[in-house]
């Protein structure tokens, strides 16, 4: 495999980065009230 070369989508840096902020939205909003559980089960 030639280096820099993107063989699989988790590898994308733009995929890399959703997957944090996902991550992080989903972390953030656990503390949020009942009103919003539709926001966190959005995946």
């Amino acid at each position: 495999m030639e280096p820099g070369v993107i063989t699989r989508v988790e590898d994308m840096p733009v995929f890399q980065l959703f997957c944090e902020l996902a991550l992080e939205v989903e972390r953030i909003s656990r503390g949020y009230p009942r009103d919003f559980g539709w926001l966190r089960g959005q995946n």
